[in-house]
């Protein structure tokens, strides 16, 4: 277990580990909602998908709505690229960056959490309902991301290709 937690990047632990177990830490304060795991294997691995599940609603729903909103500023990615690779910072700050959001969506993904239980109860829906809503919103949530993320590969080789004169062929 030490060598993997090694391998851990500080990207995945400040987005995801994290931001996971702050969250369930929180359900169960707030909320009453036990998902406080006491078997620490066990437990790293849903507080990283937990918070795995906060980083993408940051980053395919809070995201486009703050850009939309103008709170946060649009940047041409093949600058970013390209400033990139002069300055060793920016990835730094781009994590840096990331965590904000997530920790943003963090109180929003625990509000929509307790607002969906809270309903589901005065609703009398069964947990197979439930589970079933979950798991479509899982699927779509996760959906977005891979068109997000394959987006962001087209735009690093067609600004890599840019900035090395090369073309697609």
């Amino acid at each position: 277990m030490n060598e993997f937690l090694k391998q851990i990047s500080s990207y995945n632990l400040f987005n995801y580990l994290f931001p996971g177990a702050i969250f369930c830490l929180l359900a169960d304060n707030f909320f009453h909602h036990k998902l406080i795991l006491e078997d620490l294997f066990a437990a790293f691995f849903f507080y990283y998908f937990i918070g795995l599940v906060i980083s993408r609603v940051g980053s395919v729903l809070l995201e486009p709505v703050l850009r939309g909103l103008g709170f946060v500023p649009t940047n041409d990615y093949s600058a970013f690229v390209q400033t990139n690779t002069a300055d060793e910072k920016l990835d730094v700050l781009s994590e840096a960056n990331n965590v904000y959001r997530t920790m943003i969506a963090l109180p929003i993904c625990l509000a929509i959490y307790q607002g969906g239980y809270v309903l589901a109860t005065s609703l009398s829906m069964p947990l197979s309902i439930r589970g079933a809503f979950f798991l479509v919103a899982l699927l779509l949530l996760f959906l977005a991301s891979y068109r997000k993320q394959n987006a962001y590969i087209s735009k690093r080789i067609e600004a890599h290709n840019c900035v090395s004169g090369t073309k697609d062929g």
